[in-house]
């Protein structure tokens, strides 16, 4: 399942590799998703987000404010 999720993430970001501002949406929308699973659990700590933003941030380079709205 991850596979095929990471696939097709990998599909679109390559698709859209020269639009930069669709290629931000798709990358808000793929931290979205990890910080969604994430509370698949109902018991997301505040060690879990963090850890979670800065992996998210350090891939997408995301604001801040973009992660504390996620």
């Amino acid at each position: 399942m991850f596979r095929t999720l990471r696939t097709i993430f990998e599909q679109q970001i390559s698709a859209f590799s020269d639009e930069p501002k669709a290629r931000h949406s798709l990358e808000i929308a793929s931290a979205a998703l990890l910080f969604e699973i994430s509370r698949a659990d109902h018991d997301v700590s505040a060690i879990e987000r963090k850890a979670i933003g800065a992996a998210v941030q350090g891939v997408f380079h995301l604001s801040n404010d973009e992660i504390d709205d996620l």
